[in-house]
């Protein structure tokens, strides 16, 4: 891989309905775009959905990375159990 980038954006209310869409987007970006680095928030079922997207994808792809952007700098909450 290339080491491209991805970096999501979506709102923190979004349907659950996006699950399968999210999954099949990771897939796409890793396997026709290069994709090798996915960007997520914390912050919403958005965030949520799309961490775990990516994580499904690294037992295919295991070189894939996944890196969290804390939102709010500075942070004062836990991240542990992060998506």
């Amino acid at each position: 891989m290339d080491g491209k980038t991805c970096f999501f954006i979506g709102h923190r209310n979004a349907p659950e309905t996006m699950r399968p869409l999210l999954v099949a987007a990771v897939e796409r970006h890793i396997a026709e775009y290069g994709v090798s680095e996915f960007v997520a928030g914390h912050y919403g079922r958005f965030d949520y959905m799309a961490a775990g997207a990516v994580q499904r994808a690294k037992e295919r792809h295991p070189e894939v990375t996944l890196a969290l952007l804390l939102p709010y700098y500075p942070f004062d909450y836990d991240t542990v159990g992060y998506a």
